[in-house]
């Protein structure tokens, strides 16, 4: 930028180039001053807004995406206000329209579609959820991110569900409105959006839409009687699910229950999409991303903290921390892509099928041991409103997924290796181990790496592990005090009996040929299976390995 160059500011947002227009105003690129994150800034005219009579569609799309935060929904961080126009700050999504991409692809293929319709189907459902219908589903109003990954926009003809009422208001594009809507008859709200879901998945698998007419009254008449031609090569399980999704009676018409549950849409399926019943909207706080915004504005940590528990959601520091977990999501899913190391694998905010519980580890920042500003006590990851317990069955269920095999010294503590092979009969250990946190702040799991001369049930101050932490964070009634910061960063979890039954229930018993897991505390390396692995420098290096990429393993269970 050059120096005589006027600044056009906003806020605390310089806007630069014009990015897009509508009927009210611009849309401007935005850059946030201090931490230098893109946003995309609506510019709308306030004289324009009530000449054409929307200042009433204005507020309603503005109410309705302050309370959606899905990572498949245009999230909106701010709205400023002056006398001649309003500021509206959203989420920055660079890829463009899913309509142009279809344009320029001409079609798009059976796993790329089915990816896309998931990802679709989860905000929809979310915003169902929040009792909110879109109305005005189609591949125009679909965004894609840099990694072409759907972000719903555009809820100006969204409307508010109660319980027992329906709608009447015939709005949304033709090609795409259900029957109900442009037959003006009464409609409960979800499957209006369910028919134009299933219209959009027809146009991404054939590049065509199922209901289409230069004729308005014909066009109208093929959506009432939901006539339209299935392709000869349309994949079988998605013309079987988009048939019973366009259903001219919404009674017959497919739900999300159904949609979910069908074989196409179950294929591949994210976890983090759909997470099990309270997890999806946990509470959740990134410490690295609140140390950022700390640094950055020169504030408390308590600060931050209370700003994202506030009122206000439009607090400068709380749009400063959500700036700074959107663009972490980002920028991690660009280096994953670039490097699959296990360092970066725990940064992954996007896909995080550990449902919001457990993502978003930065590790890389826990190993800067050289930057003396960071503070004596550090913790990696995140914190979430999963108590102990339902933590630890999880990190059970993610073994059990992975053919692992563990040993199980309490229920928050257990010593885990992959299962011996003929290549590798004397595979390397870790202890996993749950820890509570100062100040009531949650849970620890921490990752440590288990020497041949180290005992399995090593006491609680020696499992201390910075090498790869995830934070749980909320501390359940009962779970003990921690000690002082200075003396003690962490306290292991007790267990009781019953814990103690509970993981002996998850445990899995180990195949007759493999090493019995009971012994893994007595092989050290005078064994003759340990003997055959060469030198002492090729044997550490090849167990650091083997430590890092067993992290891995359990970490992208987690995570992705």
């Amino acid at each position: 930028m050059k120096l005589d160059e006027p600044v056009l500011k906003i806020g605390n947002y310089i806007l630069r180039e014009t990015i897009g227009s509508g009927s009210f105003g611009k849309v401007k690129l935005g850059i946030e001053e201090k931490s230098q994150y893109k946003v995309a800034v609506k510019i709308l005219n306030r004289k324009k807004m009530k000449e054409m009579d929307t200042v009433a569609k204005i507020r309603k799309e503005i109410l309705h995406m302050e309370k959606l935060q899905h990572p498949h929904i245009t999230r909106l961080f701010n709205v400023i206000c002056s006398p001649s126009d309003i500021f509206v700050i959203m989420e920055y999504v660079s890829g463009g329209e899913l309509f142009s991409y279809i344009t320029r692809k001409g079609y798009l293929s059976v796993k790329e579609s089915r990816k896309l319709f998931q990802q679709i189907i989860s905000g929809v459902g979310y915003c169902h959820k929040h009792m909110i219908v879109h109305r005005d589903l189609k591949p125009e109003n679909l965004l894609l991110d840099q990694y072409r990954n759907v972000k719903i926009a555009d809820f100006g003809l969204s409307n508010l569900m109660t319980d027992g009422d329906f709608l009447q208001t015939s709005c949304g594009s033709p090609n795409y409105a259900a029957p109900e809507l442009i037959s003006s008859k009464l409609y409960a709200g979800p499957e209006v959006d369910l028919w134009s879901c299933g219209v959009i998945l027809y146009a991404m698998l054939s590049g065509t839409l199922p209901f289409d007419d230069q004729h308005v009254p014909t066009l109208f008449q093929k959506i009432k009687t939901a006539s339209f031609v299935i392709p000869a090569n349309m994949d079988s399980q998605a013309a079987d699910l988009i048939c019973k999704m366009l259903k001219a009676d919404p009674m017959k018409r497919a739900t999300i229950k159904d949609i979910i549950d069908h074989e196409f849409f179950q294929k591949d399926l994210p976890y983090y999409l759909f997470p099990e019943s309270g997890h999806g909207e946990s509470s959740i706080v990134d410490i690295d991303a609140v140390q950022n915004v700390v640094e950055k504005y020169n504030v408390k940590e308590e600060d931050v903290t209370n700003a994202l528990l506030g009122d206000n959601p439009h607090h400068h520091l709380a749009i400063a921390y959500h700036l700074v977990v959107n663009h972490k999501r980002n920028g991690d899913e660009e280096t994953r892509k670039a490097i699959e190391d296990f360092y970066l694998l725990g940064q992954q905010g996007r896909h995080n099928k550990f449902p919001k519980n457990l993502a978003g580890i930065d590790l890389e920042k826990g190993f800067d041991a050289t930057n003396t500003n960071k503070r004596k006590l550090w913790h990696l990851g995140v914190r979430s409103m999963s108590g102990p317990d339902e933590t630890m069955m999880h990190i059970y269920k993610a073994l059990k997924k992975n053919d692992l095999e563990w040993k199980v010294l309490n229920f928050y503590h257990i010593i885990v290796r992959n299962k011996p092979t003929e290549e590798n009969p004397d595979p390397s250990r870790l202890s996993l181990q749950l820890y509570t946190l100062p100040d009531k702040q949650g849970y620890l799991l921490d990752f440590k790496s288990l020497c041949d001369e180290e005992e399995t049930n090593l006491p609680a101050s020696r499992c201390r592990s910075r090498q790869a932490s995830m934070c749980a964070g909320r501390s359940i009634p009962g779970t003990p005090k921690c000690f002082d910061k200075a003396t003690s960063p962490s306290i292991p979890i007790p267990s009781t009996v019953d814990d103690a039954d509970m993981a002996d229930k998850m445990s899995m018993t180990p195949t007759p040929k493999n090493i019995s897991f009971s012994e893994l505390t007595h092989l050290n390396s005078s064994s003759a299976i340990f003997s055959t692995c060469g030198d002492e420098f090729e044997r550490s290096r090849s167990a650091t390995m083997e430590f890092f990429m067993l992290c891995h393993t359990i970490m992208k269970s987690l995570l992705i």
